[in-house]
């Protein structure tokens, strides 16, 4: 009921989006172009050359490890108009729909307050100041995984016909996000089983079946097609970047290690979310399993690669899902007492 939304919401959304502003645009100006920023956005323009003008280009979709025509050009177009810092700060937006998108999720899974104190760890986190001021395809990904996600949450309050088609939404929204990075595909089932899960929730197993389905071949649908439309030297693209990655020499227990110092907080608290859940939710006890699960994906898979390449940015795929069983946890602490709740926040 709306007599009980944490009060300020507004205010406290403003605040938060306001200091991840802040914390992303300190970086924008710090340095020059990164190797990945100066090959994409490159990219970009040559495939701007080649539609208008026919000019040949390198060979990019045999080994970039997502669709060299979706994010390269709009970064081109943004590289035209102001230069990286351009470019740089539609990464920022991005990264603030993305945090907007955890807001409005939690909101539908766990409440306001929750909500708040999600998005909170998940602004302030390093890798979400990062991707904010990185003009790479990352922040395009994760938006576009988010909102997927976000689908499937809100489908579940929505008659039938609305529930489908949503539930179709979020499975094409998901293959664009694979689409624009690879790698993103690591977190397809994460997506599918949150949105059965959440329509499992609130009606029933029955329900949450066929959303996970639905979601999962219209998902399956989008993704056969642009394969088999992007043809060779795609599906080269897509096993060499992602499939069939290389193996490096970076110890195991380094990668994991690294990911917990970009990550830790926010994975402990969602681990507690999961013992607050099994000891109040009744249909919800696997969704907080699910979102802290996603947490350790990246770290998980980097770790059998033996590599630190991107993970500052791959685990905040993961942290995003984790960020809502957090401000879960969170909200069940602020609640134990009602005058000092407060102050184990």
């Amino acid at each position: 009921p709306r007599s009980t939304l944490f009060p300020y919401t507004t205010l406290f959304r403003s605040v938060v989006l306001a200091v991840q502003s802040a914390l992303s645009l300190r970086l924008v100006w710090a340095n020059t172009a990164f190797q990945d920023e100066a090959l994409y956005l490159r990219a970009g323009h040559l495939e701007w050359a080649r539609w208008l003008h026919g000019a040949p280009i390198p060979d990019f979709p045999a080994y970039f490890s997502g669709a060299p025509v979706i994010y390269p050009p709009i970064g081109a177009l943004a590289d035209s108009i102001g230069g990286l810092v351009t470019a740089r700060i539609m990464s920022l937006f991005f990264m603030l729909g993305v945090t907007s998108l955890l807001w409005s999720t939690t909101v539908r899974l766990y409440g306001q307050r929750a909500a708040v104190l999600a998005a909170a760890l998940f602004a302030t986190l390093a890798g979400t100041q990062f991707m904010g001021a990185l003009a790479t395809y990352d922040a395009l990904a994760l938006l576009l995984l988010a909102l997927a996600a976000w689908l499937g949450v809100r489908s579940a309050d929505c008659q039938t016909r609305a529930r489908l088609a949503l539930l179709i939404a979020a499975g094409l929204t998901l293959a664009a996000a694979d689409s624009v990075k690879y790698a993103a595909a690591l977190f397809t089932p994460v997506v599918l089983a949150v949105a059965g899960l959440t329509a499992w929730r609130r009606r029933g197993g029955a329900a949450g079946l066929t959303a996970a389905l639905v979601a999962l071949f219209s998902w399956l649908a989008l993704t056969t097609a642009a394969v088999t439309i992007g043809g060779r030297a795609y599906w080269r693209g897509i096993t060499t970047s992602t499939l069939a990655r290389a193996h490096s020499t970076v110890p195991a227990s380094t990668v994991l290690q690294r990911a917990y110092i970009w990550t830790g907080l926010i994975l402990l608290l969602a681990m507690l979310g999961i013992v607050l859940a099994s000891r109040r939710e009744t249909r919800g006890k696997l969704l907080p399993v699910v979102l802290t699960v996603a947490a350790l994906i990246a770290p998980a898979v980097q770790a059998w690669l033996h590599t630190t390449v991107s993970l500052q940015e791959h685990v905040v795929f993961g942290a995003w899902f984790a960020a809502i069983a957090a401000g879960y946890a969170m909200a069940r602490l602020s609640r134990v007492d009602l005058g000092r709740g407060w102050a184990a926040v």
